[in-house]
């Protein structure tokens, strides 16, 4: 089940959000959690998969919101509201998904859910079994690459590393078409974590190279594109 906060000082909208979401596909049995501080919501200490925040409210604003919320949980859809255009660039610092002007525009409000549902459901969980006979289930966005180290494989997330006995061959076949790419006999890369390509390596966001095939070099840049032309839609 898909979890959502409002959160927003003005009730009257809180209580718009909420109708506004009863009506959504997708959203079979979601109740949202509404707040109407900052403070309040950062309180609640729960990991939300979409949080609609207010960019202007008394206390902490949603800018700043965000900034705190995001130190403990990256992975959330957030979706601004605001009466300001010229507010909207603040929004991008934090990572938000998307903006809605007041007074809310039902039509818009509900084609940005669904658009969040989708890139939800498309982030897509992976059971992975260690070495240590653990079953780890990650979603595919926290995987930076899967590498082959001594006959093992290391998967390397966005905050950790597992060590997995199955081999790299296995999780390119799983993953096909999901956004990953073997760059080289021992990578296996997510391209949401692509920051550069240079002639024979690819520089991640983490600030980590990994090899890239001369041979495999041209695909690769045409697949990339593609995945970002993907994104842009």
């Amino acid at each position: 089940m898909i979890k959502i906060a409002i959160c927003d000082d003005d009730k009257n909208i809180t209580d718009k959000i909420t109708a506004l979401l009863s009506g959504c596909g997708g959203l079979d049995g979601t109740s949202p959690e509404v707040f109407h501080s900052g403070e309040e919501l950062i309180d609640r200490k729960a990991d939300f998969d979409i949080i609609i925040l207010d960019m202007e409210m008394p206390g902490l604003d949603g800018i700043e919101t965000a900034r705190i919320l995001r130190q403990t949980d990256e992975d959330f859809i957030l979706i601004y509201l605001t009466a300001f255009k010229e507010k909207i660039c603040s929004a991008f610092e934090v990572g938000a998904f998307r903006y809605l002007l007041k007074p809310v525009s039902a039509d818009k409000f509900l084609e940005a859910i669904s658009a969040a549902v989708e890139r939800i459901n498309k982030d897509s969980l992976i059971l992975i079994r260690s070495t240590a006979d653990e079953l780890h289930s990650v979603r595919l966005s926290r995987i930076v690459y899967f590498e082959t180290v001594e006959r093992r494989v290391l998967v390397r997330l966005a905050d950790r590393e597992l060590t997995s006995a199955a081999a790299i061959s296995d999780y390119e076949r799983e993953l096909k078409g999901r956004g990953f790419y073997r760059t080289h006999r021992a990578f296996l890369v997510n391209f949401g974590h692509v920051e550069r390509v240079l002639n024979d390596r690819v520089i991640l966001d983490n600030g980590e190279a990994v090899k890239l095939s001369r041979l495999r070099r041209a695909d690769f840049l045409e697949c990339y594109h593609r995945f970002v032309r993907s994104k842009l839609r």
